[in-house]
């Protein structure tokens, strides 16, 4: 089988698990509190990934014994405590479904923030691609209110709260083009070294909330196993495994567009395991997402975490 194939299927199961781990997170979040969650996550994550990273051939332990390891630490705490934070607390009061379409379009928030902060030029095609984007996106964000028997109130907070965690992870990636370049060739750390660094400044920083909640709130650690184990072995893990092996083998750009399929398999997955229901303004509302996505896009964000 040829490598670029190879390269293919290893980012269409990334997809697939992140596509799967909206529905998890929100399932898990029954039994255990988002910090805790996402603490337990970091923790276990980083002692396993710290394992997988080459250490000696790109001399990363000199790089974290340095002072640019403050800029990649706080980048890190950007990429994990704020971005997946709000993630995790999205998903406790939206859908999957809605979550993962909204969280989806982080790209074009990196468009519009690399032309108001960057500079970038921005032709009169991502305009328009950008316009039909956020028409789309409104649908998305706003669609309670098209649907009675669901709380409105708690479900535009929801996908208010991943909106913010959208532009957060747009942040990052404008912010990562500088740090996490280590020579003036261009050449980019690991995206494992990253994701290292990214789950234990999550793990530290979030590690005194955690202690609160597990002191202050009841938790059902055996009904949440499934979860963590899923999000810390599989979301975590094998997912960041299996996306290094393949932005080794094709452009990052490239890998970057397999997160538009990831609603593909949480939209099926939620209605069939969690009961959410499926509506029209979905579709709606994707089709023009994914259309100016398809117009605007010439540089795909780095990747998409869950």
């Amino acid at each position: 089988m040829p490598k670029r194939t190879k390269a293919f299927i290893a980012l269409f199961i990334v997809s697939a698990i992140w596509g799967i781990a909206a529905v998890v997170i929100k399932q898990t979040l029954n039994y255990i509190p988002p910090i805790t969650f996402l603490y337990i996550r970091f923790l276990f994550a980083s002692i396993i990934l710290y394992f997988f990273v080459d250490w000696k051939k790109s001399n990363y332990k000199k790089i974290i014994k340095s002072k640019k390891f403050i800029y990649i630490f706080l980048l890190g705490v950007l990429g994990s405590t704020v971005n997946l934070g709000l993630i995790f607390y999205a998903l406790k009061y939206t859908t999957a479904i809605e979550g993962t379409i909204i969280y989806a379009a982080n790209p074009i928030w990196i468009i519009i923030g690399g032309m108001l902060f960057l500079k970038e030029k921005v032709t009169k095609k991502e305009i328009l691609g950008i316009m039909l984007t956020l028409v789309g996106f409104a649908l998305v964000v706003l669609s309670p209110m098209f649907h009675i028997e669901l709380e409105k109130t708690s479900s535009i907070f929801g996908n208010f709260l991943m909106l913010l965690a959208a532009l957060s992870w747009a942040a990052y990636s404008l912010l990562s083009k500088n740090v996490f370049n280590h020579d003036k060739t261009g050449k980019r750390y690991s995206p494992m070294f990253i994701t290292f660094i990214t789950f234990f400044a999550g793990a530290v920083t979030l590690a005194p909330f955690s202690i609160y909640e597990i002191l202050t709130t009841e938790i059902n650690y055996i009904a949440s196993f499934g979860g963590i184990f899923y999000m810390v072995i599989f979301s975590s893990v094998i997912a960041y495994w299996l996306y290094e092996y393949g932005v080794q083998k094709m452009e990052v750009s490239e890998a970057g567009l397999f997160q538009y399929i990831e609603p593909l398999f949480t939209i099926p997955v939620a209605i069939i395991f969690i009961d959410e229901r499926f509506y029209f303004v979905y579709i709606i509302g994707g089709i023009i997402t994914a259309l100016g996505l398809y117009v605007a896009e010439k540089h795909p964000s780095v990747r998409f975490s869950k």
